[in-house]
């Protein structure tokens, strides 16, 4: 009687996995709110406590392509989060003050994340972001105290204010070429010892503001093209931040 109640208890958990997305593994009790086209945006629902969560494909039918402003935000046990092939949204403040937050896996298709969506992440240590990406928003990576590795993808255009500004553990980023214009604070009080910036590339006020450890920044233009850029900067404060930087030009 024993060996039969196991074998249908048995049945049912492989009855389970096998519906539930298509058979992959992933976090119950995840909330979905239906868009139109068999679409939904996710948020944490009932999921709320864990260490590792691990969203679907699918939820109850419809494909998951966003996640939700603030749908993951305040989770202070949360240390690790998988986000699936076919999601290409992450909304404002969507993991904001998650402070546990150690690993994020992204898909390549993403190309949108919001404003303070990874803000003070302090554990959050290395970061691939996808090709489609065009614009990283205001505040971020803000206060990702402990990030110190990350890859911005070819075909990004702009990088916002505050964007890594106090990732105290950031010594080295590389620009793309395609980045046009570096927003205020965009790398404030950051540890880069020393940057490539792109010809075409243009930076705001005070990009490198309180970063004590920046020694050399190379320029891909000219010594002209370079002041006159920072003519253009001089309105309010003066812009102190490269008195003690070496700055050489490739043309």
């Amino acid at each position: 009687m024993k060996n039969i109640i196991s074998l249908l208890l048995l049945s049912a958990i492989l009855l389970s996995l096998s519906s539930c997305a298509d058979g992959e593994e992933y976090t119950e009790g995840l909330s979905a709110m239906k868009i139109e086209d068999g679409e939904c945006v996710v948020s944490v629902g009932s999921a709320k406590g864990l260490e590792e969560i691990i969203i679907p494909k699918k939820i109850d039918g419809s494909r998951v392509v966003a996640l939700d402003k603030r749908g993951f935000a305040f989770l202070d046990t949360l240390k690790s989060v998988s986000v699936p092939e076919g999601v290409y949204f992450i909304g404002d403040e969507a993991f904001l003050f998650c402070y546990a937050l150690e690993s994020v896996a992204l898909p390549d298709g993403i190309t949108h994340i919001g404003e303070r969506a990874f803000e003070s992440c302090n554990k959050l240590r290395t970061l691939k972001l996808s090709r489609g990406l065009e614009r990283i928003e205001q505040k971020t990576f803000y206060h990702c105290y402990a990030l110190s590795e990350v890859s911005l993808p070819d075909g990004l255009v702009y990088i916002g204010r505050s964007a890594f500004g106090g990732c105290s553990s950031l010594t080295e980023i590389v620009i793309p070429h395609s980045v046009k214009l570096i927003d205020e604070y965009a790398f404030a009080g950051t540890a880069i010892t020393e940057i490539y910036i792109p010809e075409g590339t243009r930076l705001l006020r005070y990009v490198f503001n309180g970063c004590d450890d920046l020694k050399r920044i190379t320029y891909g233009g000219t010594q002209e093209q370079w002041e006159a850029m920072m003519r253009d900067n001089e309105y309010g404060y003066e812009d102190t931040s490269y008195e003690d930087v070496e700055i050489i030009f490739e043309r």
